[in-house]
């Protein structure tokens, strides 16, 4: 029998990845017929189109995904941004934990339950780390000096993020764009106590000093935010995934109907289109289908999504193995 939109609505993402590595519709017509299907030459031929029309650059994402960036040479061992600019903060910035401890970065293991937020809920959560990139620099490198009103300070190595209240949404400290980062100084910024309540506290000062250090860069599973010396925060690279939705004023929270709205939308994300390169658990896990909101309003670029597979490639293929990468 032929397919009917139902059946391919309801096809096991294990059959959906073999679909997709299909390359001919002979191959195509074979493998549904392993399956139980029937497709005549014409439904197999509009299936790999529609197949086609929902995959985000195959060959990119490929060409990545193997260590490669799609404009640079095949030789290069992926673009600076993601392998010598890791980011976030310092080795002995303190990570909160689910139960309100604190630890230092460098001391994380992947048995450690970090404390993140529920931005659906408005309330802290625990999540284990799917991600811990760390670098050791050898010779004195810029780092960015964050403080805030309370005398809390975080040392930001590249880029880091943190929740503005002022603004409700994240901002990106940015060592190339540091008169935009100091533009929000006087801003409140979301603070978060150990027994998951938070306060604001406003930012004081934005400098940059040389020091040799280690740098870590962390992203809790499926909320993607964690606490550094207490400040609610973000990993750089997931700015567009955070910010998807807006915020309720004053509030750590989306707003229930706005994200309803941009869900109508721009639809939802479909398994399909990232099935070569995310497994089914991690893309659920981890709200992949939400991410046609943040491309859609231009949060989250192709382009930046393909260094987002080359980077974390590995454990959106094993969510339950943490990875971690030194550089």
């Amino acid at each position: 029998m032929a397919l009917t939109d139902d059946q391919k609505a309801n096809f096991s993402e294990e059959l959906i990845a073999k679909a997709m590595q299909c390359e001919t519709p002979e191959q195509l017509i074979e493998l549904a017929k392993a399956e139980g299907y029937n497709l005549t030459l014409e439904e197999a031929e509009a299936y790999l189109a529609e197949m086609d029309d929902i995959e985000l650059d195959s060959k990119q994402l490929k060409a990545v995904a193997a260590g490669a960036c799609p404009d640079c040479d095949p030789d290069c061992n992926r673009c600076d941004r993601y392998n010598n600019n890791p980011g976030c903060v310092t080795g002995n910035t303190l990570v909160m934990l689910a139960d309100g401890t604190e630890k230092r970065a460098d001391e994380l293991t992947s048995q450690d339950i970090l404390m993140t937020w529920d931005f659906d809920k408005g309330t802290a959560v625990g999540r284990k780390p799917f991600l811990i990139f760390n670098q050791t620099f050898n010779k004195p490198c810029n780092v960015i000096n964050v403080r805030f009103s309370d005398d809390t300070a975080v040392g930001v190595m590249f880029e880091h993020l943190f929740f503005d209240m002022t603004l409700g949404k994240f901002i990106a400290v940015n060592e190339n764009k540091l008169e935009e980062s100091r533009a929000c100084i006087g801003h409140d910024f979301a603070k978060v106590l150990p027994n998951g309540d938070f306060v604001t506290v406003k930012l004081t000062d934005i400098n940059v000093e040389k020091k040799i250090c280690n740098v870590y860069e962390i992203i809790a599973g499926e909320h993607w935010s964690h606490m550094v010396n207490g400040m609610f925060s973000g990993c750089a690279c997931t700015l567009g995934m955070v910010n998807r939705f807006d915020f309720v004023k004053g509030e750590l929270r989306y707003d229930p109907q706005k994200k309803l709205a941009d869900l109508e939308k721009y639809g939802r994300l479909p398994y399909a289109a990232v099935a070569e390169y995310v497994s089914y658990e991690f893309y659920k896990q981890n709200r992949g289908d939400e991410l046609s909101v943040a491309i859609g309003k231009g949060l989250l670029t192709v382009e930046e999504l393909q260094g987002l597979v080359a980077k974390f490639f590995d454990c959106f293929f094993d969510p339950k193995k943490i990875k971690y990468i030194s550089a």
